[in-house]
């Protein structure tokens, strides 16, 4: 399972939220060139993720590709009004699903905590998202077996300035790559 994104800033007032996501929105559309190692060993997996807006201002959509045959996801953004807090709802090519949240930013760090949902069982995971610079940041993403957090993925993500993802989910599912 390969799960990745960014995030910039949340507060605990409304006003203040709708505020800060919008800043936060405005951050992440665009396309990024993300790298994700995994610690354990293996092969980088290289990925073009895109961001645009989605209904609205109040959220946004993301989609991951890369020529790596069996990968793709997409995800959608948005503040929960009642609570405050960003969540990320991803949908992988496994048929893997995560529902993550975040009260806030401290500092250039947000950690969203949630859970997966796989053919596996359900899996509770967290993403540590560090801001480097408006052009970059760093995901960390773990799980939660045996009592334990152990790192899956690291993945470093640079804005590709106004460049297109040259491949699509669509286009590789059209080709028979994802399962």
């Amino acid at each position: 399972m390969f799960l990745f994104v960014a995030a910039i800033a949340l507060v605990s007032t409304s006003a203040d939220n709708s505020s800060q996501s919008a800043d936060l929105f405005r951050y992440l559309v665009g396309t990024w060139r993300v790298v994700s190692v995994d610690p354990s060993g293996g092969e980088d997996l290289h990925v073009c993720y895109s961001i645009q807006p989605f209904v609205g201002s109040k959220w946004i959509s993301g989609e991951a590709t890369s020529v790596t045959a069996g990968f793709g996801s997409k995800d959608i953004w948005g503040i929960d009004e009642a609570s405050g807090e960003l969540f990320r709802t991803i949908f992988d090519a496994s048929g893997t699903y995560a529902v993550v949240r975040s009260a806030a930013w401290k500092g250039d760090t947000m950690v969203l905590v949630g859970d997966a949902r796989s053919a596996g069982g359900p899996m509770r995971v967290r993403e540590t998202i560090r801001r480097l610079s408006k052009n970059e940041f760093k995901a960390t993403w773990e799980a939660l077996r045996d009592g334990q957090w152990g790192v899956y993925a690291i993945e470093t993500a640079t804005r590709a300035g106004h460049e297109k993802c040259s491949h699509s989910i669509a286009a590789t599912e059209a080709s028979g790559d994802l399962r």
